[in-house]
């Protein structure tokens, strides 16, 4: 996003002029660094530009193409050991090349949601079907620590593997369960030192900032606007009601409630999400079937994505399902990864999970098929 891009360089050069992560330079003064967005990326690629010496040109593809190329050969490694029969191989070489070709398409934080499943995902399947060892604890904690940083780069990209990795640890991993526990307390202490690092480099940020520019470094939020994105994604249909997705639909709705709201915050702010989190509720009690009609809307879509990218798989899956254990982890991920969607819109780089764990799923019921039918074989 071009968008993107210009908050980038402002971070570089506060960064070059500074020391300070997230602090901006537009060429004549100190500035917020980064747009009220996840703010990962505006520490990372500075940090990148500045360690190797590169400019911000070479960075951003470097980072990007970088992160879906490692991801894709970490993923495709995990499923080499779980997988022996070449045939099985070939299947998963195959969904993950589509894959990931898919996903460069999109180089922009949205390469998260695919980037953290495919590197997990494949090895928590192999680890998962066999006792715990000391390499499962170790995968356990990087896990932990990948998912708390990816989380800064794109909030929630990793939250749906963290769902299948605890779902799958509890219901399906047959070990003691003292282990299981220190299983899961090696992945959440990772995932702590990544979230207490970032909240450090945000804290040095905010010290600065209120230093340099306490009016404006209010400005930049750490975090969402929540309920002005689900406000506007009900304008996915015609909606007789005004509503459309355009963040000014929902700036024009506050001001008409409360025309004080950008004179004593900028939008958007802590007063104005709450007005439409009003509006939001009051549209669900007036009109409930129109909120039911773009809820089955949406998931008519995420249906038809399903049966694309999980494809002879979900064929395989009636004839040769896959352990329950394993279609409730899969079912847990989808299920949020479903979510951008039912509550924003079904935009392609809202759907990268959605359709990386659709056709994880599809590539495992596929060989699972297969070694079935391998088995038989034998006999």
């Amino acid at each position: 996003m071009s968008c993107r891009y210009e908050s980038l360089t402002h971070c570089l050069m506060g960064y070059q002029k500074t020391g300070v992560h997230l602090i901006g330079f537009n060429g004549q003064e100190l500035v917020p660094g980064f747009i009220a967005d996840d703010f990962g990326l505006y520490y990372i690629i500075p940090k990148l530009v500045t360690s190797f010496g590169i400019s911000l040109d070479t960075a951003l593809p470097l980072f990007f193409y970088g992160l879906s190329g490692l991801s894709f050969l970490i993923g495709l490694t995990g499923f080499f050991f779980l997988y022996r029969l070449w045939l099985e191989r070939l299947v998963a070489f195959t969904g993950l090349a589509l894959l990931i070709y898919l996903n460069t398409r999109f180089r922009d934080v949205y390469q998260l949601y695919t980037v953290t499943a495919l590197t997990c995902i494949p090895w928590i399947l192999y680890f998962a079907q066999r006792k715990i060892k000391l390499s499962f604890f170790i995968f356990s904690f990087l896990a932990g620590m990948f998912i708390g940083t990816a989380h800064y780069i794109r909030m929630h990209s990793g939250t749906a593997v963290l769902i299948f990795f605890c779902i799958l640890v509890v219901t399906y991993v047959k070990d003691s369960w003292w282990k299981k526990v220190a299983l899961m307390s090696c992945l959440f202490f990772g995932l702590s030192l990544a979230v207490l690092h970032f909240r450090s480099v945000f804290h040095a940020y905010t010290v600065c900032a209120e230093q340099h520019f306490p009016k404006e470094s209010k400005q930049c939020q750490s975090h969402h606007q929540i309920w002005h994105s689900l406000y506007i994604g009900f304008g996915f249909l015609n909606s007789p009601f005004g509503i459309q997705y355009d963040d000014s639909v929902a700036h024009k709705k506050v001001m008409a409630i409360d025309p004080t709201i950008s004179v004593t915050d900028p939008y958007p702010s802590p007063a104005s999400e709450k007005i439409l989190r009003s509006e939001l509720f009051s549209l669900f009690k007036r009109q409930p079937i129109f909120v039911i009609h773009t809820i089955f809307a949406k998931l008519g879509i995420l249906l038809f994505y399903f049966l694309l990218f999980a494809n002879f798989g979900v064929v395989a899956s009636f004839f040769y399902p896959l352990p329950w254990q394993i279609r409730l982890a899969f079912l847990g991920a989808l299920c949020f990864n479903s979510l951008f969607v039912i509550l924003v819109m079904p935009f392609f780089y809202y759907m990268l999970g959605f359709f990386t764990c659709s056709t994880l799923f599809g590539i495992a019921s596929i060989n699972n098929a297969l070694e079935h039918w391998w088995h038989k074989k034998k006999k």
